[in-house]
């Protein structure tokens, strides 16, 4: 006797949305006007108490208010074609994880085995070959397959001892309808072209027959390769076929090369290809400015990062790239004057936002890989920006003005607290100190500066 239960969950008529859309998917694609699509979640489930089942039943499985629930079986009409899709053994079911976590929260010690699918029921008069054409539409055989309806007596996967490798024996030397019917038996990516090249390998340079591990490793680089090879492919010769779809295609086509030839106007080095239609629109925004953030990868420069080393190119690139050198001009000159201001400090927060916040900026710094970026308050400067726009004019230029009357008006406006606004007010004569000191000695400030970052020669070479 199975140990194993069995439910299916339909979604009621009026939420029944994946169901209609399948409906209409055949009737618009396929060409099938059926009368009615069900669509079932399955679950089979084993190794869990009836009291917990019970409760998951209504609070794990189903919903309900928007779900029916039938155990074990369900009623299939005269006129109805039913079949069910499982995952392929190996593929990650989602639905069934989260099923089985969610049991363990009603009981912690509950140990559950749950197995889904998906069940269709096509209601109306279908042919063989109809129905056949639908269960190819629903089902990708990629990550999935077809699966019977009888239960199974448990869900509990006893594997056997693996057997050893399997090796191609007299592969070097087949002729080639003999390697032909192998390659075809395979399953391949790569084309027979591609085999025959291997076998001449194997024969020619390790003088032995290849395993089954070794041909399947070779067929997952060449579909690898392939994939790659094909994105980046120059298309020189580019044809609509007729039909509906050809003039918005056509007209979607010309706009794409109109904005490539905006981007690379008298660059020959970039072609027409699959990679750069599909990049074209990050391109475009990021050319003209709605992508600040976007960051073009460069491989050597990840590698650096990664070893601890920085980016300095990319964090020089990003500081050009947000850089008003007319406002940076003027800001080294309120500086050296030591008329520097809340109103610059705002203007040094938004350059720092240009060039990707705080946190992207210590990821390109050398020595800075210990520190974790993502644990940086970014919201720190959206707390001193709001402080800031909390004063008046005068204040901003002038906060040596700001008495406690003022502290508390700046922080109720600004959403944070009185010692938020003292601690904004202390940075900021720190800062005009720190200034004073640079336009008073510029080497001892640069030994000062040093010695706070544990190296009081880092700036000797400053003038």
């Amino acid at each position: 006797m199975s140990n194993v239960r069995r439910i299916y969950v339909e979604k009621k008529e009026p939420y029944a949305v994946k169901a209609k859309e399948l409906h209409d998917e055949l009737k618009n694609y396929l060409g099938i006007d059926v009368a009615k699509v069900r669509e079932f979640i399955r679950y089979d489930v084993e190794n869990i108490s009836d009291e917990v089942f019970a409760r998951a039943c209504k609070t794990v499985f189903s919903e309900p208010p928007v779900d029916d629930l039938y155990e074990e079986t369900i009623e299939i009409p005269a006129d109805a074609k039913v079949f069910s899709v499982e995952f392929l053994p190996g593929q990650f079911d989602q639905r069934a994880d989260s099923a089985v976590q969610c049991v363990k929260f009603l009981k912690e010690d509950e140990e559950p085995v749950i197995r889904t699918a998906v069940t269709y029921m096509i209601e109306g008069q279908v042919s063989d070959e109809e129905f056949s054409k639908i269960k190819s539409y629903c089902i990708n055989p990629v990550d999935s397959r077809e699966t019977g309806m009888e239960k199974p007596d448990t869900l509990i996967t006893v594997y056997d001892d693996p057997a050893d490798v399997a090796v191609f024996d007299g592969f070097r030397d087949m002729d080639e309808s003999s390697l032909k019917a192998l390659y075809e038996s395979l399953g391949l990516a790569m084309t027979f072209k591609d085999f025959l090249h291997i076998q001449k390998y194997f024969h020619d340079d390790e003088k032995r027959d290849p395993s089954m591990t070794e041909i399947r490793v070779l067929d997952t680089y060449w579909s690898d390769h392939c994939r790659h090879t094909t994105f980046s492919t120059e298309l020189t010769d580019v044809e609509f076929g007729e039909g509906y779809y050809r003039s918005p295609l056509e007209t979607t086509y010309q706009s794409y090369l109109d904005t490539r030839e905006e981007i690379f106007k008298g660059r020959e080095d970039k072609f027409v290809c699959l990679m750069d239609l599909a990049m074209i629109g990050a391109r475009y925004l990021r050319k003209i400015g709605k992508l600040d953030d976007l960051e073009v990868f460069h491989p050597s420069r990840m590698a650096s990062r990664i070893l601890g080393m920085g980016d300095v190119l990319s964090l020089i690139e990003k500081a050009q790239d947000a850089a008003d050198e007319k406002a940076a001009e003027e800001t080294a000159r309120r500086m050296m004057e030591n008329k520097f201001d809340m109103n610059d400090m705002l203007a040094q927060f938004a350059q720092i936002r240009k060039m990707g916040g705080a946190g992207a900026m210590l990821s390109m710094m050398p020595g800075m890989s210990g520190i974790d970026a993502s644990q940086i308050d970014e919201k720190a400067f959206d707390r001193i920006e709001a402080m800031i726009y909390s004063m008046t004019k005068e204040e901003r230029e002038k906060p040596s003005i700001i008495n406690p009357k003022r502290k508390r008006r700046i922080a109720a406006g600004s959403g944070t607290r009185v010692e938020d606004v003292n601690k904004l007010l202390k940075q900021f004569e720190m800062m005009q100190k720190m200034m004073k000191q640079f336009k008073k000695s510029p080497k001892g400030f640069a030994r000062r500066l040093g010695g706070m970052m544990g190296n009081p020669n880092a700036f000797r070479g400053l003038k």
